[in-house]
């Protein structure tokens, strides 16, 4: 790791364009790349290779439009089932997927967090985000009971939108909505 942020100040620094799988770095150097990338104007591209999904796409444009299958989406619920549900996981897989989020819902106007009472442990960490178009997100983590890998729900005014992306074998794509007949996705 400071290995690879020696390597990343130098190309900042360097103005060296950069494509960063997220999470690429801790928060805290992420703020000190943040600031060199302010004074160098080096580009720095985050990559994420669901954020350019068709189906992941077709969500983000459901999410800002009021035409949907199933009316003007409410709120996103996203649930994460992960096999290692150490603090240290749990923080590098909800910041990938807050990318995701963010792409969907459009900057964030609140975001708060909790886990279980007593405990500094993040195995069952819940975040809710309120965007500043209005729409609530809520996104958990959960222990693999069936297949590790998330499920991005979509409530819409009359029913729900379920992308199902295990971490391992085929997306679906379904709908309480007869307008969207359950699919598989590559």
């Amino acid at each position: 790791p400071l290995e690879t942020e020696a390597l990343l100040r130098d190309f900042a620094r360097d103005e060296i364009p950069l494509l960063l799988q997220q999470p690429a770095c801790s928060a805290i150097f992420a703020v000190e790349l943040d600031m060199i990338q302010r004074d160098t104007g080096a580009p720095m591209v985050p990559v994420h290779t669901t954020y350019h999904h068709p189906a992941f796409a077709r969500l983000a444009q459901w999410t800002q439009s009021s035409q949907t299958p199933v009316g003007r989406i409410e709120q996103v619920v996203v649930e994460r089932a992960l096999h290692d549900r150490s603090d240290g996981h749990v923080r590098q897989v909800l910041a990938r997927d807050a990318m995701l989020l963010r792409r969907m819902l459009g900057k964030f106007q609140q975001v708060g967090a909790m886990s279980a009472k007593g405990s500094l442990s993040l195995a069952n960490l819940s975040v809710q985000i309120t965007a500043e178009h209005g729409t609530v997100a809520r996104w958990s983590v959960l222990p693999v009971t069936q297949q590790a890998g998330a499920v991005f729900n979509l409530i819409g005014e009359t029913g729900k939108i379920t992308l199902a992306m295990p971490d391992q074998g085929t997306w679906t794509l379904s709908s309480t909505s007869e307008e969207l007949p359950q699919k598989e996705l590559e």
